[in-house]
C-alpha cells in the first residue's frame, strides 16, 4: 500500500507561468477567514481551481457510482454547511491505492479509493474531507502560490544584476524554508480547524487523530532536526500533539458523537466489491471499473 503525507497541497504546485502572471494584475487583500496576504482575488481564485480540476482529473482516473458518489456528497454537504466557507463543495472519488486526499481552489475536494478504505468509520473519514475543506477555506494554495510569486520577484532582479550565482544563492536561502515553513503552518491551521467543522458537524474529532496515529505507525516519519526544516509537512506526531490539545477544548463531554454510519460500512462494502478483480472466464458480466488502474 502506498501512502503520502496524508493531505497536501501538492496540487497547486503545477500552475503555469501565464496563471503566475495572471495573478500579479489582481488586486492584494486580507481575508478573514484565510488570515493572510493573497495576490488571488476569490474570482481569480475560482477561475485558477476550474483550470487545475479540469486538467487533474485528465490525469487520474474518477470513479462514477451513484450510490458512492451520492454518500461522500451526503457527507461533505453536512461539513461545509458547519465550516467558515458556509457554501458548496464538490468531492469526486479516484481509483488510486495512495492514501491521501486532495483539495484545489474553489471548493474541488478529491479523495482515494486508498484513503477511504483506510479509514475504519465515518468518523475518521469526516475528518480527512473537513482537514481538505480547511486547505481550501483558508485559500491554503493561492496563498502559497503568491510566495511562490513574491519570490520570483526577488530572484528576477538578482539575474539581471547577479547573474545565474546570484539567483542560485537567493534561492537557496529563500526558497526552501520560506515554502516548507508556509506548508507545515497550513497543514496546522487545516487540522484544527478541520476538527472544528467535523465536531460542529456531529463528529468525534477524536476520529481524525485515530487515523492519523494509526497511519502515522504504519509508516513512521524518521528525519533529522535538519531534514525537518526542509519538510513541507509537519511530523504526525507533531500534528497529534496540537490535535490533541485543541480537542480537549471542546465541551465533548456529555455530548452523542458520530463515529460510524451503516452508510459508511455500505459504501465501503460496496466499493471493496468494485475493486475486487474481475474473475476470470466471466465474460458475460458486466463492470464499468474493476481493480487500480496502471500509473499514467
Amino acid at each position: 500500500m502506498k501512502v503520502g503525507v496524508i493531505f497536501t497541497l501538492s496540487l497547486v504546485a503545477h500552475v503555469s507561468v501565464t496563471q503566475v502572471v495572471e495573478a500579479l494584475g489582481t488586486t492584494t487583500h486580507v481575508d478573514r477567514r484565510s488570515r493572510g496576504f493573497n495576490l488571488y482575488s476569490r474570482h481569480k481564485e475560482q477561475r485558477l481551481g476550474q483550470k487545475l480540476s479540469f486538467e487533474f482529473e485528465r490525469s487520474v482516473t474518477i470513479i462514477y457510482d451513484q450510490s458512492l458518489n451520492s454518500y461522500l456528497i451526503g457527507v461533505v454537504r453536512n461539513l461545509a454547511m458547519r465550516s467558515d466557507g458556509k457554501r458548496a463543495f464538490e468531492i469526486k472519488l479516484i481509483a488510486d491505492e495512495a492514501i491521501q486526499a486532495y483539495s484545489l481552489p474553489g471548493g474541488h475536494l478529491y479523495l482515494t479509493t486508498g484513503l477511504l478504505l483506510a479509514c475504519s468509520n465515518e468518523a475518521e473519514l469526516a475528518g480527512a474531507l473537513s482537514h481538505e475543506m480547511a486547505h481550501d477555506v483558508g485559500r491554503h494554495g493561492t496563498r502559497q502560490l503568491t510566495r511562490q510569486i513574491l519570490l520570483s520577484s526577488i530572484l528576477a532582479p538578482a539575474f539581471v544584476f547577479g547573474g545565474n550565482r546570484a539567483v542560485t544563492d537567493l534561492s537557496v536561502a529563500l526558497g526552501p524554508l520560506s515554502f516548507t515553513s508556509a506548508g507545515r503552518r497550513f497543514e496546522h491551521e487545516a487540522d484544527l480547524a478541520g476538527i472544528q467543522y467535523a465536531y460542529f458537524s456531529g463528529y468525534d474529532p477524536n476520529a481524525f487523530v485515530d487515523l492519523l496515529q494509526r497511519i502515522g505507525s504504519q509508516f513512521p516519519d524518521k528525519h533529522s532536526r535538519i531534514i525537518e526544516q526542509f519538510r513541507t509537512h509537519p511530523r504526525i506526531s507533531s500534528r497529534l500533539k496540537r490535535l490533541r490539545q485543541e480537542i480537549s477544548k471542546l465541551p465533548i463531554q456529555g455530548r452523542y458523537l458520530v463515529v460510524d454510519s451503516s452508510e459508511f460500512e455500505d459504501a465501503k462494502a460496496d466499493l471493496m466489491v468494485r475493486l475486487a478483480p474481475k474473475p476470470t472466464g466471466d465474460e458475460g458480466a458486466e463492470t464499468v471499473y474493476s481493480g487500480y488502474p496502471s500509473r499514467r
